[in-house]
């Protein structure tokens, strides 16, 4: 008992001494737990009787308990720790449009990037710093180093959708950059608007791995200001009746200009307005005279000087008006007419409408199909068609609920054709043949 005692005493030592002193570190702690199979190995030991001398015997004991130590240190993921005095530090800046505004002094975002240069020409010697940049997406602009050449300031060269903010991407990018075997910190400097990701679940998994990260808040103020908040549309409207769009307006304080509303990219109000600080309500009567999508954009415009940023002057909103159902015909623009022209007939003789057009004017968008409730193909080769016209159709018949059908012909249905293209999917047949008859 006294060599199992004192076995397990220097094991427990040993393997404590180099978790606490940093030399080593195990990823999966719960596997010593299979050390209490040592007593069942030492009664064995004991019971059993090997008829080796009392030396040979402990030598024997001891060499199967520490075989076993050194496997279950084994099972427990052992990790080298390799200490630096290095520190790795990653700035990510927001580029998003809401802190590229221009203020009386500075753009915010210049004087972000001016930050990080002046900083990093002074961190200490032999520390890293490397940048992030932001918008809806994230790239690294400079990976972390030694050395980073700013004699002419951070000249950006990231494509970055800047129409959002997504802080967990920047933070996550900015983690992933950082040397494993440097410490590491993260400089965050945004104004703090996410639109996009889940913020607290990096800072719960950066916090995990011990990265610090540090906050320099973006602010601006200004005294001018008007925006389109909102341009409410009715969800159902039927064809031939009036309805309403109502635009809703904010400011920071009252003034005047002009409110412009556009259906499908064409100007079909406009209205000069007075508006007091706060929200104002503006309602234009419109009347749809056909069915289909409709795009529609409220704008307003002011002077320069009441108003500091104008990529919020404009809202979008859609329009979907369900008229009666519609067929929508596709032809080979260099077929034969006759294929198609006793179908069409047959259609409108019950009282259905019907387009005809050829493949080559087939639209490119699905919401340019939500006015039909069939699409058929009448004898079309595949050769008619690009990607994207395919990729419209599947769009539509998989989440508008547009009906599709294909007429068959030496075109449609020739070898090859269709085979392994979208079409296929969406049609309950395999454009293969999978039996052959010798």
């Amino acid at each position: 008992m006294t060599v199992l005692l004192v076995f397990v005493a220097i094991y427990a030592a040993v393997v404590l001494g180099l978790e606490l002193s940093n030399t080593m570190l195990f990823v999966w702690p719960e596997a010593f737990g299979l050390m209490i199979l040592t007593p069942w190995v030492w009664w064995l030991h004991v019971a059993g009787g090997s008829g080796l001398g009392r030396i040979r015997g402990v030598v024997a004991l001891w060499t199967r308990l520490a075989l076993i130590g050194l496997f279950v240190m084994l099972l427990a993921e052992p990790r080298a720790v390799r200490t630096s005095d290095v520190v790795a530090v990653m700035y990510t800046v927001d580029i998003s449009d809401s802190v590229g505004r221009e203020t009386d002094d500075e753009n915010p975002q210049d004087q972000a990037l001016q930050f990080v240069a002046s900083t990093m020409s002074k961190k200490p010697e032999g520390d890293q710093a490397g940048l992030v940049v932001f918008g809806r997406n994230s790239a690294v602009e400079l990976p972390p180093a030694e050395v980073t050449p700013l004699e002419d300031g951070i000249l950006l060269n990231s494509l970055i959708d800047r129409d959002a903010t997504n802080l967990e991407q920047s933070l996550s990018l900015a983690a992933a950059m950082l040397p494993a075997e440097n410490r590491g910190r993260i400089v965050l400097i945004s104004d703090g608007t996410e639109t996009a990701g889940d913020l607290r679940g990096i800072l719960e998994e950066l916090k995990s791995r011990e990265i610090a990260v540090d906050v320099m808040p973006i602010t601006y103020s200004y005294e001018s200001e008007v925006w389109v908040e909102q341009l409410e549309l009715p969800r159902n409207v039927k064809l031939g009746e009036p309805y309403e769009a109502d635009v809703v307006i904010s400011s920071l304080q009252g003034g005047s200009g002009k409110l412009v509303l556009k259906e499908n990219d064409r100007p079909i109000a406009e209205r000069d307005i007075t508006f007091p600080a706060g929200k104002s309500r503006y309602t234009f009567p419109i009347f749809l005279r056909s069915s289909g999508y409709y795009e529609y954009s409220a704008t307003v415009v002011v002077d320069q000087g009441d108003d500091s940023w104008k990529e919020n002057n404009t809202v979008l909103n859609y329009l979907f008006v369900e008229g009666e159902g519609k067929v929508l015909v596709v032809t080979d623009p260099r077929g034969n007419p006759a294929d198609h022209e006793s179908l069409v007939r047959a259609i409108r003789e019950n009282q259905r409408s019907v387009d005809v057009q050829n493949a080559y004017e087939f639209p490119r968008d699905a919401l340019s199909l939500m006015s039909y409730d069939l699409v058929i193909f009448v004898n079309v080769g595949v050769e008619a068609f690009d990607v994207v016209q395919m990729g419209a159709l599947k769009d539509s018949v998989e989440n508008l609920g547009i009906g599709f059908l294909m007429v068959g012909g030496p075109n449609s249905f020739g070898p090859g054709g269709y085979r392994k293209t979208v079409i296929e999917e969406i049609l309950p047949v395999e454009m293969d043949i999978t039996k052959k008859k010798v």
